[in-house]
């Protein structure tokens, strides 16, 4: 996989553009009329998927459990809650509220890809022991979400399936290739490096996503 830096565009541009005007009204003869804000709520962090009309998005509850908010949508407009990923963390006391607490950190920057039938999310809770999250379910609505695998932090990250059922895991700006259980990094542990950061970049990239079309590599 190759990222050219002049493909690196805004993720809500992106979608803006493509998803809610040529996927999901590809004819022109119909629309729907929306108005800003589209969701009156506090929902920050948000990755989006799509299953044919389908769209789902997940968004950040930190340290309130149930956690991982999944919403179903079909036209990027009107939004309905699907259920939570998880019902509880359980890394250390903290979320107990046992020799401290994990106020403001917890799950957050969630990654929700929809691959071969399936719907996967990524996360990395910012505290100990610092490992990614990884879920599983054939049916967001209806499935319960199972756990697959807990591997290194990554953060902020966008889980990524390639066209060569390769996939990936892109955070700031290095990407990682994972082997096909999600457990270990494969190939450069330090990741590959697509694009170099501006001078006064000198910190982790915050929301980090990665999109694919028409052949190119958007984030």
């Amino acid at each position: 996989m190759k990222i050219k830096k002049s493909y690196i565009v805004s993720l809500l541009g992106f979608i803006g553009l493509n998803l809610l005007s040529a996927q999901v009204n590809p004819s022109g003869k119909q629309s729907t009329a929306f108005t800003n804000p589209i969701i009156w709520a506090d929902a920050p962090d948000l990755s989006i998927t799509r299953n044919g009309n389908d769209f789902y998005l997940i968004s950040t509850t930190m340290h309130l459990m149930p956690g991982a908010p999944v919403m179903h949508s079909r036209d990027l407009v009107h939004w309905e809650m699907s259920g939570y990923v998880f019902d509880t963390l359980n890394d250390n006391s903290k979320y107990d509220l046992l020799n401290g607490t994990v106020y403001g950190r917890g799950q957050w920057a969630s990654s929700i890809r929809y691959y071969k039938g399936k719907y996967y999310v990524l996360f990395s809770p910012n505290d100990e022991p610092f490992k990614s999250y990884f879920y599983v379910t054939d049916n967001p609505e209806k499935g319960k979400w199972k756990l697959i695998t807990r591997t290194r932090h990554f953060h902020d990250a966008s889980l990524f399936f390639d066209d060569n059922d390769r996939t990936y895991v892109f955070t700031s700006n290095k990407v990682f290739e994972l082997s096909s259980d999600f457990k270990e990094v494969i190939g450069n542990p330090d990741g590959t490096e697509v694009f170099q950061k501006d001078a006064s970049e000198t910190g982790l990239l915050e929301g980090n996503q990665i999109i694919k079309r028409n052949g190119k590599y958007y984030r």
